[in-house]
């Protein structure tokens, strides 16, 4: 298992914050949110935000990057029993598409499309990736 970074920024037509990939380093993920440049500090919460802002449109988590499939099953193991007691079905549906993810790595987007598909074409069924807790 290696340490990384996840870069979010926030969609402004939604409002909500999406994904922009996991990188090696803090200065390539800050690249990736839209930060590049800018002074980050670390919040309280663990996350690295920009120095004199209120409004966070990005930002840069710290991640555990799996290597091996020990190390997936172990992170899915993790978010289970972090969330899984979490009331609202929104949260169920996000932390069975994150273990998802982790268990399936490079095959996430085949996995979904597989499962989406039915007797009644390519979109016979519906993945909803939740809203995290």
């Amino acid at each position: 298992m290696k340490n990384g970074y996840e870069a979010w920024a926030k969609n402004p037509a939604s409002g909500w914050y999406d994904a922009k990939g996991q990188y090696d380093t803090l200065a390539a993920a800050a690249e990736a949110a839209g930060l590049a440049g800018r002074d980050l500090y670390r919040h309280s919460n663990g996350n690295w935000l920009y120095t004199g802002s209120t409004v966070h449109d990005a930002f840069v988590g710290e991640v555990r990057i799996p290597e091996t499939l020990e190390d997936r099953v172990g992170l899915a193991l993790d978010l289970i029993g972090d969330f899984r007691s979490v009331d609202g079905q929104h949260h169920h549906l996000w932390l069975t598409d994150q273990v998802t993810r982790l268990l399936a790595g490079d095959g996430y987007e085949e996995f979904v499309r597989r499962y989406k598909s039915g007797e009644d074409g390519p979109d016979t069924y519906d993945w909803v990736e939740g809203i995290a807790p």
